[in-house]
């Protein structure tokens, strides 16, 4: 079936704590879009569940859920996901990539993940 997806979200549980970030982005291609999928840039999603949520550093196991969307700017006025490529502006997407940044000022205070699932919405 051609289903085209218009919306994203994520849910991670991940390990955060205090001076780290758990940073998601999604590229996005629509069916009719002809740039190479490579050469799409990266759209960062938003935090907005988990906002202002860490993980005790006492326990490496204190794993918290985040939920990350799509920001209101990449949407269009139906609230459908639009992006630019090489090939034009596009809104919807057929096919996605999911990456996840994790962010630490050293390295003995670092995020990790358990798992993490993305959710193409209609």
């Amino acid at each position: 079936v051609d289903l085209d997806a218009e919306d994203l979200q994520v849910i991670l549980t991940g390990y955060r704590p205090t001076g780290t970030d758990i940073k998601v982005y999604m590229k996005p291609q629509n069916a009719f879009d002809a740039a190479t999928f490579d050469d799409i840039d990266w759209v960062e999603l938003e935090l907005f569940e988990g906002v202002g949520v860490f993980s005790s550093t006492a326990n490496i196991f204190d794993y918290r859920e985040f939920k990350y969307r799509v920001p209101e700017g990449n949407k269009d006025s139906n609230g459908v996901l639009t992006y630019t490529s090489t090939s034009g502006e596009f809104s919807s997407y057929r096919r996605f990539s999911i990456r996840i940044d994790m962010l630490a000022e050293n390295t003995y205070n670092v995020p990790t993940l358990k798992d993490y699932r993305a959710l193409a919405l209609t």
